[in-house]
């Protein structure tokens, strides 16, 4: 059974986004709220965001 799926990706994302905010000192509200990438996404290690996203 996979443990990663699309929700717990959601809840994974929220904490650290707040993590991430604090470690580098940068507003909260400066991440995007909903996590900007799928599960597959997330999971290919040959995946390479567009650079023209606002992430």
């Amino acid at each position: 059974k996979s443990f990663l799926t699309e929700d717990n990706l959601k809840k994974c994302y929220n904490k650290v986004r707040k993590k991430a905010a604090i470690e580098t000192g940068i507003n909260l509200e400066k991440f995007p709220k909903d996590c900007p990438f799928t599960l597959a996404e997330a999971l290919d290690f040959e995946f390479i965001p567009n650079q023209n996203q606002n992430i």
